[in-house]
């Protein structure tokens, strides 16, 4: 790489930054209005067990913030989500899920997107694709939601002894999740 490159990157880096720095500013003065509702852990596992969903379930937080699920749409169709790239063991479902959940957190100051270990069906056939990761979101209303930034971001309300589809995949055998 010569000089002339190395100095053109160095200005990108520093344009970049800046640009990240006040954008984000921007973007989470732009949430403050959401007048999240406060709960413990203990309430959060309480939400999932009465959905039906009595899974492994971590925290890493003492208290997490929950909305409605019309702000939630904000994020997952306003933020270019579907910008991000998938790259087969380098940056795939289970960082697509734990990045969503951290975009949540650091973005609209919500911890109350999980990330939730299952496994994908195909629609028609039936047969079982992967094990896979996508996010779980609790909402102030009590309600569970998936979203899966990995099949076409995707998103379904939860509901017990249904099953649960997003396009053409079928999630199923739900068995940990982690919220921080």
């Amino acid at each position: 790489m010569g000089n002339q490159q190395i100095k053109v990157n160095q200005i990108q880096k520093q344009a970049g930054k800046i640009t990240f720095k006040f954008g984000l500013r921007m973007l989470q003065d732009a949430f403050k209005s959401l007048d999240p509702r406060q709960i413990s852990f203990g309430d959060l596992k309480g939400i999932l067990v009465a959905n039906g969903l009595n899974i492994n379930t971590t925290n890493y937080d003492i208290s997490y913030y929950l909305t409605n699920w019309e702000n939630w749409l904000v994020l997952f169709n306003e933020f270019l989500l579907d910008e991000i790239k998938y790259y087969s063991e380098k940056f795939d479902c289970d960082n697509h899920a734990f990045l969503v959940s951290s975009l949540s957190s650091l973005l609209m100051l919500l911890n109350s997107c999980g990330v939730v270990h299952c496994q994908v069906y195909d629609k028609t056939t039936k047969k079982l694709i992967a094990g896979h990761f996508c996010n779980i979101i609790v909402t102030s209303n009590n309600e569970i939601y998936l979203y899966d930034l990995n099949n076409g971001g995707g998103w379904v309300k939860y509901k017990a002894g249904q099953d649960t589809i997003i396009k053409n995949w079928i999630y199923k055998n739900f068995d940990y999740c982690f919220y921080f």
